[in-house]
């Protein structure tokens, strides 16, 4: 079988360079460069936020960010963002007081540089008789968002020429060394302080799920057109692709790793038999269904859009239902690590907790609007991320609610655990990738991120930790991330 490398053997990954400013370009598929170096943002907590006097709501930022924008925090939390990588570079390299000057001014620059942009689109945009943005308008409009929520300070900037030509003998050994270094340590509270960007490849993904091996990824095209890339870790090498006679939505391994479930924009679920090809259609009666095999491979269930969640055998035999109520929505099942517990999350309602082996239902959660939600390794917590942005951890056992935070951002998509379980991870639409310590959900760092980030996952050893999101122009600026600790 031909294979192919999705990264390549720089640390196993490829990466993709961004442009700053006003344009976007890219490195061939085949092309590989080093990753860049990557900082968190500041807590919230430590940027000092605008006052509502600057925010702005006219007609563009309504159109542009869907609500009033304040470009007064907007710049402050991305200076935020330049100190935080001065001060790491400073941290590993030992700049000298000139040398940090002169990249705090490039960085400066390219702020500048990128509010410039936003000021000539404003003006562009008040300008145009149809006072909407045309299809090319918003196509360059795109990097410079993608610029405001991850910083201008990419492989193309002002910064990264400047840090480049500053570091030499000693402190690019250093450097290099940390680059070298970052990927190979477990994340902890401890050190995800000090998280760096591995590398990123330009890819439309909508999911990302490990085999229980941890061998392999299965990579999930947010197109829904796309078969199911299977790839090998480290290298992420390409093994084979699934489901290429299919419009795949959904995905997961079994414990035997010959046999996957798939599901497609229908309402259909396929058991698929690696080695035969032979496939069990399972009829979900859900649109666009979610699936998950049980931990033991015995089991597989399916959600979608509807009220029943349902149980089939791995052979396909139906086996019950569990009713989440009368509302209708996307409904996410996920079960316990034994296996005996099933949350099912619905967007348009709330979560509920059932007895696998019955039917029967637990708990019903005492919140709405349910996007991601995982179990942590022990099954006795079950955290949750909500379309309002919070972040919620509720004790299965009881069904009461243990802790919860409002996450920055507009909706939170995603979360996980560290395997560990002592970290969690969100993301979403306007809230970046952001690490919890979930004994009191403190805010352990926020990563730059695209505008939504539709995945976040830790890798199975822990040591990285992997997102898939993508800004206004989803076809032409999505992208995966990895990061690390050095």
């Amino acid at each position: 079988m031909n294979t192919t490398s999705m990264f390549g053997p720089v640390r196993g990954l490829l990466v993709v360079l961004a442009a700053a400013a006003c344009g976007v370009s890219s490195i061939s598929g085949q092309e590989l460069a080093r990753g860049r170096f990557g900082a968190a943002v500041r807590s919230p907590i430590d940027i000092e936020p605008g006052s509502p006097a600057d925010m702005e709501d006219s007609a563009f930022t309504r159109n542009t960010f869907f609500k009033p924008w304040n470009p007064v925090a907007a710049r402050r939390r991305l200076e935020g963002l330049l100190r935080q990588r001065i001060d790491g570079v400073d941290h590993f390299c030992h700049l000298t007081v000139p040398q940090r000057k002169k990249l705090e001014l490039t960085g400066q620059g390219d702020l500048h540089r990128l509010f410039e942009c936003v000021d000539e689109f404003r003006k562009e945009y008040e300008a145009a008789q149809s006072g909407v943005f045309v299809k090319e308008r918003w196509e360059r409009w795109a990097p410079v968002e993608a610029r405001l929520a991850s910083g201008p300070f990419g492989e193309d900037s002002l910064f990264a020429k400047s840090l480049a030509g500053l570091l030499a003998g000693e402190q690019k050994s250093a450097y290099d060394r940390l680059l070298s270094q970052a990927g190979t340590k477990r994340i902890s509270v401890e050190n995800a302080t000090a998280m760096l960007r591995i590398g990123e490849l330009q890819s439309y993904l909508y999911r990302m799920i490990w085999s229980r091996d941890a061998k392999q990824a299965a990579f999930v095209t947010a197109s829904f057109n796309q078969p199911i890339e299977i790839r090998a870790l480290p290298d992420y090498r390409l093994v084979r692709t699934i489901g290429a006679d299919k419009k795949p939505v959904g995905f997961d391994f079994s414990r035997d790793e010959t046999l996957v479930a798939l599901t497609d924009n229908s309402t259909n679920a396929f058991l698929i038999d690696i080695p035969t090809g032979k496939e069990i259609a399972l009829p979900t009666g859900n649109s666009q269904p979610a699936v998950q095999f049980s931990p033991d491979g015995t089991m597989v269930v399916t959600g979608g859009y509807g009220e029943l969640a349902k149980l089939w055998s791995s052979k396909g035999q139906f086996v019950r239902e569990f009713d989440t109520g009368r509302a209708k929505g996307c409904l996410t099942p996920v079960f316990s690590p034994d296996g005996r517990i099933l949350a099912v999350g619905n967007r348009n309602s709330t979560t509920c907790l059932f007895d696998v082996a019955t039917g029967r239902r637990l708990h019903e959660l005492n919140k709405r609007s349910t996007h991601g939600l995982k179990f942590d390794p022990t099954g006795k917590m079950l955290a949750v991320a909500y379309v309002d942005a919070t972040l919620a951890l509720w004790d299965v056992e009881s069904g009461k609610l243990l802790r919860s935070i409002k996450a920055q951002g507009e909706e939170l998509y995603t979360v996980d655990w560290s395997p560990d379980g002592t970290l969690l991870v969100t993301a979403g639409y306007g809230a970046p990738v952001t690490l919890w310590n979930p004994s009191d959900l403190s805010l352990l760092n926020e990563l730059e991120s695209p505008t939504w980030v539709m995945s976040a996952e830790f890798s199975p050893d822990g040591a990285t930790l992997v997102f898939a999101g993508n800004g206004r122009e989803p076809q032409t600026d999505g992208r995966v991330e990895v990061w690390g600790v050095p």
